[in-house]
């Protein structure tokens, strides 16, 4: 018999004009259509060997994900992005999605309570990236299914957070107001209006004079609306200034003169010595995020080796800048085991001990 069916026969004499029931089970270990035979020997001399033709169908839910990893890239600091995975069902029966967790509160995913996907379906997945610390940012989606193979799976999840002085963000404004004049929406005076007070702001700033600088963005404010209401801007338009004022109204009072409060914030972000921060999940069943601090820019390699000393990955090799980086393994394909993260550069050679499990 094939190995998805069982019999409970193992051997018995039947005497003549007499029968038994013979009780075969179907236990399958995959989806789909499953066909086999069960083979009958007897010391019948028409009939030595007959056979019985056996067939089943499996029933289970297959998951599959479009993207094992979402890269949100480069994310202004205090901004937000949303990308998208797919989550489909290339089973036969409904994929139920009971659960999905993420290890790191910048992420935020699209998912309330359950989620069922039929046969053949599938179903996107938004995934939101709250750049609220500045450097590297990783963590993973675990997923909760009712896929006899694969009951949880992950999805890494990676971003960097940047800063953006309030410099660049006023002229950004200005920048806006003359692209509408050359759109033919506003005229030439109109734009200027707009762009004379982010200019007088940003002048005051570079005197440190905040509060006077935040006067003349409350100012431009009060002018967009006034342009709103007039007819002179659109809504859509208006708001666009709006927000984007009062965005760095709030970055110049929780971080004070524009570029300093950034500056800050990065210097933060580079430590005094080399240092392995943190290896992630740690034990781990498919990736692992590898945190590591650079106190200058550095020639380093960062490489992966089994427990006898045979290199098994390279994750890092070149010319690193200052700050802190987070690099990914990705395990798949590897036995179960100890392995040796091991950084190197020209003065200096850590290793930190991470532990692959199934």
């Amino acid at each position: 018999a094939h190995l998805n069916f069982l019999s409970n026969y193992v051997h018995n004499v039947l005497t003549s004009n007499t029968s038994q029931d013979i009780t075969v089970s179907f236990t399958p270990e995959t989806y789909g259509s499953v066909n086999g035979n069960l083979f009958i020997s007897s010391d019948d001399p028409d009939d030595p060997e007959v056979s019985v033709e056996l067939s089943g169908m499996g029933l289970a839910a297959d998951i599959e994900l479009s993207d094992e990893a979402v890269d949100f890239g480069d994310v202004e600091f205090r901004r937000s992005d949303t990308m998208s995975f797919d989550i489909s069902n290339d089973g036969n029966v409904d994929l139920i999605i009971s659960g999905m967790d993420i290890d790191n509160e910048e992420f935020v995913v699209d998912f309330s309570d359950e989620l069922t996907i039929e046969p053949g379906g599938s179903v996107n997945i938004g995934v939101v990236y709250n750049a609220n610390t500045l450097g590297d940012v990783a963590g993973e989606i675990i997923i909760t299914c009712n896929d006899p193979a694969d009951p949880e799976v992950t999805v890494d999840l990676m971003g960097t957070s940047v800063w953006v002085s309030e410099f660049e963000l006023l002229s950004r404004i200005c920048d806006r107001a003359w692209q509408l004049r050359d759109e033919g929406v506003i005229n030439r005076g109109q734009a200027n209006s707009i762009c004379v007070k982010p200019c007088h702001a940003e002048r005051h700033l570079r005197r440190d004079r905040t509060r006077t600088a935040i006067n003349n963005l409350n100012a431009l404010i009060n002018h967009i609306e006034d342009f709103v209401e007039e007819g002179v801007l659109s809504q859509e338009d208006g708001a666009w200034f709006v927000f984007e004022t009062n965005f760095i109204i709030d970055l110049i009072q929780e971080f004070g003169v524009a570029g300093q409060g950034g500056q800050d914030l990065i210097s933060e972000l580079i430590p005094e010595t080399v240092q392995i921060e943190s290896v992630y999940p740690n034990p781990f069943n498919s990736s692992t995020n590898i945190r590591y601090g650079l106190p200058e820019e550095a020639n380093i390699s960062i490489e992966i080796f089994d427990i006898s000393g045979r290199q098994v990955a390279e994750l890092v090799s070149g010319v690193q800048p200052a700050g802190y980086h987070t690099v990914t393994w990705n395990a798949n394909g590897f036995s179960v085991g100890l392995y040796l993260v091991k950084y190197t550069n020209s003065s200096n050679v850590l290793v930190s001990k991470v532990l692959l499990t199934k």
